[in-house]
């Protein structure tokens, strides 16, 4: 599988969903990853399995953390932390 293949070459793998988290492409990548022993972080981003507010769907991901911006600085925080502790967890849920 070639995400396997590419994941396996890499320090993390980030998953970001456009839509619910779970049960999603970043759970697949996650279990295809285990099924073939791969041992690298996994990070997934996207909607919890929630009720939400309606409202407009940019002002939806501005209060999830799910912006541009806001995925970015996670991530940067994720890799700074991972470097000064060098652990790591397997996979985490974002948002």
């Amino acid at each position: 599988m070639y995400v396997v293949d590419q994941a396996a070459k890499a320090r993390i793998v980030v998953v970001i969903e456009d839509g619910i988290r779970v049960g999603g492409v970043g759970a697949a990548v996650s279990q295809a990853l285990r099924d073939r022993n791969v041992d690298v972080p996994v990070r997934n981003f996207g909607t919890p399995l929630l009720f939400l507010d309606h409202a407009k769907r940019a002002s939806i991901l501005s209060e999830l953390g799910l912006t541009g911006q806001a995925i970015t600085r996670s991530i940067t925080e994720w890799i700074a932390n991972s470097q000064s502790t060098d652990s790591h967890d397997s996979v985490t849920q974002e948002r």
